[in-house]
């Protein structure tokens, strides 16, 4: 096997009921963890604890408290909110983008105007 200079390797943010061909062509996700990722620099690693600050205070006035999780990863910060917390209502997928389009409408400013300065 050729080695790797990777530091991080993804794969999935998607839970599958089997784990076959036939469902991931399928699209048959059962969950999907909705994720905020905070890419930085390390000399700007405040500037991505205030961003990581700011989504999860808007997640809390959402009601959403205990199913938030954080991940650090190569080059910064993961928000992340427990799949088994969105309602089945919806397609998984739709649902996780839903979510997190809307915080991030609510609180891009906030975090625009803390990372300027």
């Amino acid at each position: 096997m050729k080695k790797s200079n990777a530091k991080t390797i993804y794969a999935t943010s998607a839970k599958y009921s089997q784990i076959t061909l036939e469902h991931i062509e399928q699209n048959r996700i059962e969950s999907y963890t909705p994720f905020f990722k905070i890419d930085t620099k390390i000399d700007k690693w405040e500037k991505a604890i205030k961003a990581v600050e700011v989504i999860v205070s808007q997640l809390e006035k959402e009601g959403v408290e205990k199913s938030v999780y954080l991940l650090w990863s190569g080059k910064g910060i993961h928000v992340r909110i427990n799949e088994n917390a969105i309602p089945k209502d919806f397609g998984p997928l739709t649902a996780a983008h839903a979510i997190v389009q809307y915080v991030l409408r609510e609180v891009r400013d906030e975090i625009i105007k803390n990372w300027r300065r």
